[in-house]
């Protein structure tokens, strides 16, 4: 497993959700700026379940890509579900 820059990451994990660890993610940035890629899968399920085996003590958990998100719900920065307002 190889350090690989953001760039990278998003290329060859476009659209999955990626554990990262010895990662760099500098402060007030939305992305890290490199990281090791110890576990990845398409399906958020199938994630958790591989994250599971020998969690590492420290690492970063993201989805790489645009989510697919309703037109009545958005995400806020702690990525939880809120309704809309009208709803």
């Amino acid at each position: 497993m190889d350090k690989q820059n953001w760039n990278q990451i998003e290329k060859d994990f476009d659209n999955q959700w990626v554990e990262l660890v010895d990662y760099e993610w500098l402060e007030g940035k939305p992305f890290p700026n490199s990281g090791k890629v110890r576990v990845h899968a398409s399906d958020r399920q199938e994630f958790y379940k591989l994250a599971k085996v020998d969690p590492p003590k420290d690492s970063a958990i993201l989805f790489v890509g645009k989510p697919n998100i309703p037109a009545n719900k958005f995400l806020c920065s702690s990525i939880m579900q809120l309704k809309n307002a009208s709803n």
